[in-house]
């Protein structure tokens, strides 16, 4: 009997391009999103990566809590200090891709509002919202 390839889901698509992302930007932690908030967040690293400085920074986690987008980082230990300049260019990155997720569905990318459903705080569209409840 020939063997049949597993089917490639959307979730296992999505898990495969976030460990490519924590592989490529060196991501010491975890990369955890839904698959409507990686187009921002890959618009994001690329954009951090452009940085001069980017070589003397670490990226520990990417990830949502309580709705919104959070990416934590750090200066490398042997690297010099960022100045002020450096610092608030990576804040701005990080904070421009935190306002295109916070009215993006986490799911599926559509627009949407943050809401609640059985305790869980997320962005979802109106289409997801309704598959959820």
């Amino acid at each position: 009997m020939p063997k049949t390839k597993p089917k490639m889901t959307k979730n296992i698509l999505e898990r495969e391009l976030l460990d490519h992302l924590q592989k490529k930007y060196k991501i010491e932690g975890s990369i955890y999103l839904g698959g409507g908030w990686i187009k921002p967040v890959v618009d994001m690293l690329e954009k951090l990566e452009k940085l001069p400085w980017f070589e003397h920074i670490e990226l520990d986690q990417i990830k949502e809590k309580f709705g919104s987008l959070r990416v934590y980082w750090s200066k490398l230990p042997d690297s010099p200090d960022l100045s002020e300049a450096q610092s608030r260019a990576i804040f701005s990155l990080i904070e421009e891709a935190e306002k295109i997720t916070d009215k993006t569905c986490y799911f599926c990318g559509k627009p949407g509002t943050r809401n609640t459903i059985k305790y869980f705080v997320c962005v979802r569209c109106e289409a997801c919202t309704l598959s959820q409840q």
